[in-house]
């Protein structure tokens, strides 16, 4: 299983953008020196919820500063997203990380984000679609071809000749999907997408790993491809790693009361997570059937603790044959002191301990 580092950091406020994106960097490249796979980059717009917003141009930054590690969307948002530029941009990108590239899709969920980009929200999934087919049209279009006649709800043109640049990678970056409901779990195998899963439990995420792997290997794609998909297949979580179980439980809380507070302001695809969690537990096991928000998150979406106990829980996720677990080290305004503290921490004393546990030497 790889360990990716996930970049999605809170802003209070305009006056900490500047400081914010520069402790970005530094953790971009601390993850890259240290043997994490890849630096994963998420998209949100007009709210403190993602401080660079724009992961292809943050992408394009970080491409000429990492050495070793990949660099995954997760996810471009792409019914905001003219699909021509988009087309573009993920060639662009993918020639400027020499193939180490992996582009995550999804279909968003943010009133205030479709609001502010003009795009309706209630057609999102219908655009995702779209948008997605047209771009491999325009991949697939080669000099000589007849032209690509293109239309949508907002944009239309034609297409005389072929995207540039062409993509590092033959055939293109492998594309990913961000996908919640069993309907649009089996949707992405069958299309042949890597498959990105909400932060859930080991037992959430086995069920639908396997829904996932069922629906891509019936489809008829070829060993390799599987194997890619499988690779890259995986969810991100939360984490903090402090000295202790009881230390790190102390310095989360607050965290977690920080973020729940971000995450509702911008009415992020958190909300969507709860509430697949909250109805796959039974009124048997809750009461109610219903938690309360803080301990969702803390049960649902957060690896915290000491090297031990931090090393246990992602081992969980080990053997059930994850093969992508990106971790999210700075969230819920998190100083970049604690940061990076919860970093090394991890490097080196949760990594040689998961490695015990496991016998995973990747």
């Amino acid at each position: 299983m790889d360990f990716s580092l996930y970049l999605n950091p809170q802003t209070p406020g305009p006056e900490h953008d500047a400081r914010i994106i520069r402790d970005t960097i530094e953790a971009a490249e601390y993850a890259d020196r240290n043997g994490f796979r890849s630096i994963c980059l998420t998209e949100h717009h007009f709210s403190n919820y993602n401080t660079y917003a724009d992961p292809f141009l943050f992408g394009s930054h970080l491409a000429a500063r990492l050495r070793q590690a990949w660099v995954v969307l997760t996810v471009a948002t792409l019914p905001l997203h003219h699909p021509m530029r988009f087309a573009e941009q993920v060639n662009l990108l993918d020639q400027l990380t020499g193939g180490r590239l992996v582009v995550g899709i999804g279909a968003g969920g943010s009133s205030i984000e479709f609001d502010g980009m003009g795009r309706p929200l209630g057609t999102r999934h219908a655009a995702l679609s779209r948008h997605l087919d047209l771009a491999r049209q325009a991949w697939a279009m080669r000099m000589g071809d007849p032209p690509l006649d293109w239309n949508t709800p907002h944009d239309a043109g034609t297409v005389h000749a072929r995207v540039m640049p062409a993509p590092h990678t033959h055939g293109g970056p492998l594309l990913a999907r961000a996908a919640l409901s069993e309907e649009s779990t089996v949707a992405t195998g069958k299309e042949g997408l890597a498959l990105l899963m909400g932060r859930f439990g080991p037992e959430h995420a086995e069920r639908q790993l396997r829904i996932y792997t069922d629906a891509l290997t019936s489809a008829g794609y070829d060993d390799e491809h599987v194997g890619r998909c499988l690779h890259w297949t995986g969810l991100a979580k939360m984490i903090h790693v402090a000295e202790d179980d009881a230390t790190a439980r102390a310095e989360v809380e607050p965290l977690v009361d920080s973020y729940i507070e971000a995450a509702n302001y911008s009415r992020s695809a958190d909300r969507a997570e709860a509430g697949v969690a909250q109805a796959a537990r039974s009124a048997a096991e809750k009461g109610s059937g219903m938690m309360h928000e803080k301990d969702d998150y803390l049960e649902r979406a957060v690896i915290y603790g000491g090297p031990e106990r931090v090393a246990e829980q992602l081992a969980a996720y080990q053997r059930i044959g994850l093969g992508h677990l990106m971790l999210w080290f700075s969230w819920g305004f998190m100083d970049h002191d604690t940061v990076m503290g919860s970093m090394r921490r991890f490097v080196d004393k949760v990594v040689p301990v998961y490695r015990d546990i496991t016998g995973d030497r990747s």
